[in-house]
């Protein structure tokens, strides 16, 4: 089903966006959380029908067109979830300013602001809630059976990547470098530092630019990549790292004093860069028994990078100041839907396929995975 296979990278995007941790935080503030969670509860809903559909390559006319409604719902709420996200940028901004007279003004308007902020966010809402109950009722209508969507595995990440395709992420990168490799920054043994974003943003992409960065393969003896993701148990963490560092599979080691050991050993004092990607474990204590096996057996110098969705991991885990990925610009986003959705070598766009991918990235709010799966679908 062509219009399925549109539909459900969109869905996909609109769906974690609607569970992303700095969304729902600014849904609370502005009391609109249950907004937020129907929002929730619908798509993914709607996701295990198409599944359905998919399953079933359901193709009627009726079918399709519901998927074009459906199509034009995801992008609204697209767009409203992106409205959260630049409200929370905003004021995290003005949160971070320090002098009296910002103050002043963020007394004198913060009252107006959360009140405009909240009726106008809750029309919207409630428009696109409204669209997506006809869309839930009429799928009804097509007697779907509820399946999973995608079967929900732990992703997998790896350290390569190809930089001539990554757009606007080179100042992130020389940031990262410049603190990895600043002896006035990097004083302990083993120094954290963590990569902050919302999902889609690319922390794992930045992070697998610095990692094979030239200057970066000469500062550092040891690189080790591993994929933690919502799943942090220290034993497996340990055992994958050994696991990279000795290009052995399936290292059958459980008892921890032989995993100290074991690590000492690898570690032999090198100064290692180790990127712990996409960690969600908040809990202190589980990243302090981690933390005894990486530090006893590291060279000065050292570097674990974390990429996380979660200050509160950063807060826990880094030792140097985070680094708080941010959007891309407006240009960016626009040069990257361009490499995704047409090939100017074969036949040169028209000037109304560029005005709706102009419109089209707006609805992106930055976002690079979701830029670059609208633009592949353009193509």
């Amino acid at each position: 089903m062509a219009l399925s296979m549109v539909l459900s990278p969109l869905l996909s995007v609109v769906f974690r966006l609607a569970a992303d941790s700095l969304i729902t935080k600014i849904c609370h503030i502005h009391g609109l959380d249950n907004y937020r969670r129907k929002l929730h509860r619908q798509l993914l809903a709607i996701q295990e029908m198409i599944a359905d559909a998919e399953e079933r390559r359901v193709e009627s006319q009726a079918v399709q067109e519901w998927m074009k409604d459906l199509g034009a719902a995801a992008n609204e709420a697209l767009d409203v979830l992106g409205e959260f996200q630049y409200e929370a940028l905003r004021q995290n901004a003005i949160s971070q300013q320090s002098c009296a007279s910002a103050k002043v003004i963020k007394d004198f308007f913060t009252h107006e602001n959360h009140l405009v902020f909240h009726y106008k966010m809750r029309n919207k809402l409630t428009k696109v809630l409204g669209q997506i109950d006809e869309i839930v009722t009429e799928m009804n209508k097509f007697n779907f059976i509820r399946r999973d969507p995608t079967p929900t595995i732990d992703r997998e990440t790896h350290s390569f990547v190809v930089e001539s395709e990554i757009i606007g992420r080179d100042s992130d990168k020389e940031k990262v470098v410049s603190k990895l490799m600043d002896p006035k920054q990097v004083r302990d043994n083993v120094s954290v530092l963590a990569i902050v974003g919302m999902g889609g943003l690319g922390k794992t992409t930045l992070a697998q630019m610095v990692y094979n960065d030239d200057r970066i393969k000469k500062h550092f003896q040891l690189f080790m990549w591993v994929c933690v993701s919502t799943e942090f148990r220290v034993t497996n963490i340990s055992k994958s790292i050994l696991e990279v560092a000795t290009n052995e599979n399936d290292i059958s080691i459980s008892n921890k004093e032989v995993l100290q050991s074991r690590l000492q050993g690898i570690l032999g004092r090198k100064k290692y860069l180790l990127v712990l990607d996409d960690v969600w474990n908040e809990e202190k204590e589980k990243w302090d028994e981690l933390r005894t096996l990486l530090f006893s057996g590291a060279g000065s110098g050292s570097i674990i990078m974390v990429t996380t969705r979660s200050k509160e991991v950063a807060k826990i885990m880094g030792t140097l100041p985070s680094h708080d990925l941010e959007p891309l610009n407006d240009e960016d986003s626009w040069m990257l839907f361009q490499k995704r959705a047409f090939d100017v070598t074969v036949e040169e766009p028209s000037e109304e396929l560029y005005a709706i991918g102009r419109t089209i990235v707006r609805k992106c709010v930055g976002l690079p995975l979701v830029v670059k799966a609208m633009g592949g679908l353009i193509r």
